[in-house]
């Protein structure tokens, strides 16, 4: 289920994305913006969850 540059999300991705994307709007508004060392953690997890190499 990885998207490539020319792959358009499916609509069930997109709902994915924007709740998603709506849910970091709502923790930023809560708890201020995320630092790039808590976006850095977070983008490991997920290459390593989706079996990435990880860049650190």
């Amino acid at each position: 289920m990885r998207n490539t540059p020319r792959h358009h999300p499916t609509p069930e991705q997109a709902r994915l994305i924007e709740r998603g994307l709506a849910g970091v709007a709502q923790f930023e508004a809560e708890e201020g913006a995320f630092t790039e060392e808590e976006l850095a953690e977070a983008r490991a997890l997920i290459a390593a969850d989706r079996g990435d190499p990880v860049d650190r």
